[in-house]
């Protein structure tokens, strides 16, 4: 099934490629199954998986829109979503590559106002973590995306969007879950002190080095709670 899906939205992209859409809009359900020679409920499926990468946007009565993009590498980091087997693997290296170099960068690059979004990040987790009900992997999610952004490379954070996107999708509930467990909020908020302090002081060898320490304890949590 997998396969048979991740196939349809190959096709789909490519008809998109090559401006079969007027105005991006795709056409009606019935019309684009009998196109594809598909059933309706595997165009569906595909359409909903799309939506979730960002490549269509569903809007009720009004049809199926394609969205553009100039750039294509977070469609190819999304796509990855259909790939079975050892994502986990590939995804938590990928982070590894991206958000420990992308750390040095931002404690280098980094302006006051990207300095303010982080530190706002940190305030939001400390006050979580003095009201546990609340939900703090949003706020973790956020830090890390202000760093990659501070790195001032636009390629970057376009791959980083693709890899927080699979992120959610594969262990977006396992990872709240793991913020419940007693004294993880506490270890990642420490961790996440020392690397707003050592950005602050311009200190890139400390922020790779926390980041990637961050990265570690996180691999090894995911893995034993999936």
């Amino acid at each position: 099934m997998e396969t048979k899906r991740k196939a349809l939205i190959d096709r789909i992209m490519e008809m998109s490629r090559q401006g079969r859409f007027v105005s991006g809009k795709l056409p009606s359900e019935r019309d684009f199954a009998q196109e594809l020679e598909v059933s309706r409920g595997s165009l569906r499926e595909a359409l909903v998986t799309m939506e979730g990468m960002g490549i269509v946007e569903i809007r009720g009565r009004e049809g199926v829109f394609v969205v553009q993009r100039p750039e294509r590498l977070d469609l190819s980091l999304s796509a990855v979503m259909l790939w079975p087997d050892r994502t986990m693997d590939h995804l938590m290296e990928m982070r590894k590559l991206v958000e420990i170099p992308a750390a040095g960068l931002a404690a280098k690059r980094m302006d006051g106002a990207d300095m303010d979004k982080i530190r706002k990040c940190l305030m939001e987790l400390e006050r979580v973590d003095r009201s546990p009900e609340e939900d703090g992997a949003r706020w973790d999610s956020l830090l890390h995306m202000s760093v990659v952004e501070g790195a001032k490379n636009p390629l970057i954070s376009r791959v980083f969007e693709g890899l927080a996107l699979l992120m959610e999708r594969y262990i977006g509930n396992t990872r709240r879950q793991l913020f419940a467990t007693p004294g993880l909020p506490e270890a990642v908020l420490d961790q996440h002190r020392r690397l707003v302090e050592a950005l602050e002081n311009g200190d890139d060898i400390g922020a790779m080095r926390i980041t990637e320490e961050h990265l570690e304890m996180a691999d090894r949590l995911f893995r034993e709670g999936l």
